[in-house]
């Protein structure tokens, strides 16, 4: 079997023997039944945990007044 192409499309190519409609109808059915359990267990999560980083992070200071001056009863 071969990988999908851009386009969504999947080749399969046959590198020995002869496989009938039958048996090419099974890889289907089964590579479909395959392809569905995991698009249904590959699911993200609704709300994404914080990460230790966002959690430590502290928030930004507030800028300096700078029309106070610079003095001791500034601060």
């Amino acid at each position: 079997m071969s990988m999908a192409d851009p386009d969504g499309v999947v080749r399969v190519d046959l590198v020995r023997g002869h496989a009938d409609d039958d048996e090419l109808a099974a890889v289907v059915a089964v590579a479909t039944a395959a392809y569905l359990q995991e698009t249904r267990a590959a699911v993200a999560e609704e709300q994404p945990r914080r990460s230790a980083w966002q959690i430590t992070a502290t928030a930004p200071r507030a800028p300096l007044r700078r029309d106070l001056g610079w003095s001791a009863h500034s601060l």
